[in-house]
């Protein structure tokens, strides 16, 4: 008796609008059940969806329902052939890799086989070659097409027309008379109660966007496309906050592409606000008087250099400071690295400062050793003056010498009339030219000697033996140049055990007694510490 085989059928169309008004699924289910009567399939379900074709099968409701079906049918069938029909290669994925893992998925763990009516391969490499090919031709087509819209939006946008996204709230998409392609309107409801709102914004007498949020749902704003259109709609102050933070758009104006969006220009589409009104709720919101400032970075010399002793990642700041209710700015050095146990926790820099300085101690060189050391440095460098000054000697003297043939062959050159003779004594003069233009040269590279060497000592003496009161009086730069010299590989630091070396473990016994020091409760011995 011949087994059966199951056939399962899935249909795909990218949009749920192809979905409500199209016919792309029936057609799809009925090529599929036209093919299972042909090879007398069994149909075990057939399953319809309106998702992106560049979606992994996670995201995909009916494709995963669709295999846990396979899935529960192989538990109590392992024997009998299972087919999955698809109309074509570009209805199961758009993704070259997505597509390699759902296939994967359905022929080697559930034993399936995929079955595509257009262009249908078989097992060998050749057919598999070529269904990998046709994967990556229906990637390609996505591609192209979204190439294509994308210049189509940026050709719109630089006529005017702004259709990046949605229809901005208060807005709706309608046909351009006469023309081809879609422009943005005011809505017949939402449009005059947004108006409203924003100009009583804009003039202070909603004093919130809690208080315009509150205005529009009391006015009746309702949706203005998709399922729910015409009904009233319930806004979320994320939403109030965009559409004030996008006042440019209700006043007429829209990104210039040409330069990028960096500013703004006249579009086509009707204006619903001011553009006083507009100016108005910028100031209002702080987008025209609030600016980036910039950390001062003398007051934070430590930062991008030292790390956090939990996480690894270089400390930074709080920027210009927090503020406090009295208006004081509080300065801090924080971890920015979200996956740390102490993200964003202040390190005040004076204390900071004051640990560094004590770690910078660690590096004094001792007194008789600096001396000993300078004693030497001064020994060598007048030993070097005394052989400078030597060969100076001896240099000038061979000048002499080279002048006084210069002279005697210029002479020469002056009583002779033979040409030979004339010409030899040229060129012995240029030879003696050339070598006193050398000598001139070395003779007027001089060794510096003009500055005080003792004093040039004594100031990398300070720097060696009082390394951290340098370091405090120091300016940025300065600061940075004994950072390097002292303290050239980065150091992590946390609050309860200092600084230590990058991949130098944590001790808890440490962080205990810096709780027993600070007052603070200590860990008991029974509990272990979390490990951060």
């Amino acid at each position: 008796m011949t087994k059966k085989t199951y056939a399962y059928i899935y249909c795909r169309v990218s949009t749920s609008k192809q979905k409500d008004f199209g016919s792309s699924l029936e057609s799809q289910a009925e090529c599929c059940l036209n093919k299972a009567k042909e090879y007398s399939y069994d149909i075990a379900g057939i399953y319809r969806e309106d998702v992106s074709g560049t979606l992994p099968l996670n995201k995909r409701r009916e494709m995963l329902r669709m295999v846990n079906d396979i899935r529960k049918f192989r538990k109590l069938d392992k024997h009998s052939k299972v087919v999955v029909l698809i109309y074509d290669p570009s209805r199961f994925a758009r993704d070259t890799t997505i597509h390699i893992q759902i296939l994967d998925l359905i022929e080697c763990e559930l034993k399936a086989r995929v079955q595509f009516i257009i262009n249908d391969f078989d097992g060998t490499p050749t057919g598999k070659f070529l269904r990998h090919m046709h994967s990556g031709l229906a990637q390609m087509e996505k591609d192209v097409n979204a190439d294509r819209v994308i210049q189509k939006m940026a050709a719109c946008a630089e006529r005017g027309n702004y259709v990046y996204g949605r229809a901005k709230i208060g807005y709706e998409y309608a046909s351009i008379d006469g023309a081809s392609g879609k422009i943005q309107k005011p809505h017949s409801v939402n449009a005059p109660i947004i108006s409203e709102a924003m100009s009583l914004f804009a003039v202070g007498s909603l004093t919130s966007q809690k208080e315009v949020k509150e205005y529009l749902e009391a006015n009746g704003i309702v949706y203005e496309e998709g399922k729910r259109k015409g009904g009233v709609r319930k806004l979320h102050l994320s939403t109030v906050r965009t559409f004030l933070r996008n006042a440019w758009f209700y006043a007429g104006f829209i990104p210039d592409m040409t330069t990028n969006g960096s500013s703004m220009t006249l579009g086509k589409h009707k204006p619903i606000i001011t553009v006083e009104t507009y100016e108005a709720i910028e100031v209002r919101l702080g987008i025209r008087t609030q600016a980036y400032h910039k950390a001062n970075q003398d007051e934070y010399p430590l930062k991008g250099w030292i790390r956090c002793g939990h996480c690894g990642y270089h400390l930074t700041s709080n920027g210009q400071g927090s503020r406090g209710k009295n208006g004081k700015s509080y300065l801090y050095y924080q971890c920015h690295h979200k996956g740390c146990s102490h993200y964003k926790k202040g390190i005040p820099p004076s204390m900071l400062h004051v640990e560094f300085e004590k770690h910078l101690s660690r590096y004094r060189c001792p007194d008789e050793l600096y001396t000993q050391c300078k004693d030497e440095v001064l020994k060598l460098w007048k030993k070097r003056i005394g052989e400078h000054k030597m060969q100076l000697t001896t240099y000038k003297t061979q000048l002499r010498d080279v002048e006084h043939k210069l002279g005697q062959a210029t002479h020469t050159l002056i009583a002779v009339t033979e040409p030979f003779v004339r010409e030899s004594v040229t060129k012995v003069m240029g030879e003696l030219s050339t070598e006193k233009s050398k000598l001139e040269a070395i003779i007027s590279q001089k060794l510096d000697n003009d500055y005080d060497i003792e004093l040039l000592v004594d100031r990398l003496g300070w720097l060696l033996t009082e390394p951290e009161v340098l370091w405090r009086a120091a300016s940025l730069k300065d600061k940075r140049t004994i950072q390097n010299l002292l303290v050239p590989n980065e150091c992590c630091y946390t609050s309860w055990g200092g600084f230590r070396k990058l991949g130098k473990p944590l001790e808890s016994a440490e962080k205990e007694a810096y709780e027993q020091e600070k007052g603070g409760l200590a860990v008991p011995k029974r509990f272990e510490l979390l490990a951060s």
